[in-house]
């Protein structure tokens, strides 16, 4: 399936409630749905025009249920081996956002992108298992 690996606010626009376009396309790749969708769950709400403070990051209630809306819409669940690629492409998304803040800001005073360093901390390894 192709996708675009990339979802987030600032490369929507939108009618209102209709979807008009969509940014940034160099992000379109060919690979499993469970790994699109997950490596969105935690992306979905961020926006990295939007100003500090403020978390750019999912909750993980909100991507558990950004998970279900999608599969309500799909009219079928996702396995048990869908829901482990969910989890490994969201902890990759989480880690790879969380490393690009920790190159901004090392020290971790100013998080510039905020949530995702803090994600980490607070579930470390369980974050692969958020959608089983």
């Amino acid at each position: 399936m192709a996708g675009h690996i990339d979802w987030r606010a600032e490369n929507l626009r939108s009618d209102g409630e209709r979807l008009c376009a969509a940014y940034d396309w160099e992000s379109l790749r060919q690979t499993v749905e469970p790994a699109l969708v997950g490596g969105a769950a935690f992306l979905f709400a961020s926006d990295w025009h939007r100003p500090p403070p403020g978390r750019q990051i999912a909750s993980i209630d909100e991507a558990i249920a950004f998970v279900g809306a999608y599969e309500e819409a799909r009219g079928i669940r996702f396995d048990a081996r869908d829901r482990r690629i969910l989890g490994a492409a969201a902890a990759y998304a989480v880690a790879y956002v969380a490393r690009c803040s920790h190159a901004v800001d090392v020290e971790g005073n100013d998080e510039p992108v905020q949530g995702f360093r803090s994600l980490i901390g607070e579930l470390e390894t369980e974050l692969l298992h958020v959608f089983a």
